[in-house]
């Protein structure tokens, strides 16, 4: 008998069922479906046979680039943790607020610069130049500074 003739499998197995039977979760299937790994849904319910298939195929890949991609999954993970033990031990702070600052400073230093008793073309070469120190430029320094 010839399982690709002949079949017990029903033609569409809905996202719930598909999830219980393959160990993974309906977001996972989602992902595996726009990734192209497997097929896509239509209404929540994917082709049974073809995307079992695409599964057991999935499964058998190359586990060099499986581990690849777990090591990959693992990395980012751990950096968001990270990121997110930073924010809580106040050691990070909100990019647009850096940024906010920062436009300030140079702000004020515009307005130093223009109001100092200096010739005109050296107000003109310092406020050029503090137009081109870019914020990471100062971060740097603010963060040696502190580790002093």
């Amino acid at each position: 008998m010839n399982p690709k003739n002949s079949s017990n499998l029903p033609g569409k197995i809905g996202v719930k069922n598909l999830a219980s039977v393959a160990g993974l979760t309906e977001r996972r299937l989602y992902q595996l479906s726009e990734a192209g790994e497997i097929p896509k849904p239509e209404n929540g319910e994917f082709p049974c046979r073809e995307t079992l298939l695409a599964l057991f195929r999935y499964r058998r890949r190359d586990p060099e680039k499986l581990r690849s991609e777990k090591l990959a999954m693992m990395t980012v993970k751990r950096e968001r943790e990270q990121l997110r033990l930073g924010k809580e031990a106040g050691q990070l702070v909100d990019a647009k607020q850096c940024e906010q600052l920062w436009n300030s400073i140079v702000r004020d230093v515009r307005e130093i610069i223009q109001g100092a008793d200096i010739p005109a073309s050296t107000k003109s070469a310092l406020i050029e130049a503090w137009r081109t120190v870019p914020l990471e430029e100062y971060a740097r320094t603010f963060q040696n500074d502190e580790n002093k």
